[in-house]
């Protein structure tokens, strides 16, 4: 479909993150204005904590905002914000670790959304080229269970 090489992972979460847009929209009562805003967005796969610091405390609503300022401003502000929060205290470098799995994430649902391909059609995919079948060989062979000595069965 176009799309460039990208772990499993990466695509499951953006895909999620779509899935959560079409729930959300679906929703009743109605999403707000300004739900409708971060949902056009990669925003879409924060969850929890990450969600209400970065869309509520610090208003951003663009990746490309919260991913191109320095990590440590970003961390400094979690601090207080937890606190504020009455949240136990990251200890460590957990403050930095935080914001840098964040800031990853987002990087890797913008690569996603940015990336060229195409949806393809259920024609489409039913003309996919057949998966090879699996090796031949004694190392690939199934062997069966192991035989334990001394046990007798009847």
């Amino acid at each position: 479909c176009g799309l460039p090489s990208m772990k499993g992972f990466v695509l499951a979460r953006h895909l999620l993150g779509i899935s959560n847009r079409i729930e959300k929209a679906l929703s009743v009562p109605p999403v707000s204005d300004d739900d409708r805003v971060w949902m056009k967005t990669c925003l879409v796969v924060l969850t929890g904590s990450a969600r209400e610091f970065i869309l509520n405390e610090l208003g951003i609503r663009d990746a490309n905002t919260f991913i191109s300022e320095r990590t440590k401003v970003w961390s400094d502000r979690l601090v207080t914000w937890r606190e504020s929060q009455m949240m136990p205290a990251l200890k460590g470098s957990g403050k930095v670790a935080m914001v840098s799995g964040w800031k990853t994430s987002l990087k890797e649902s913008l690569d996603c959304e940015i990336g060229e391909g195409k949806v393809l059609s259920e024609g489409e995919l039913a003309c996919s080229p057949p998966v090879e079948p699996a090796p031949e060989g004694p190392a690939f062979r199934m062997k069966g269970p192991p035989k334990r000595e001394g046990t007798k069965i009847d």
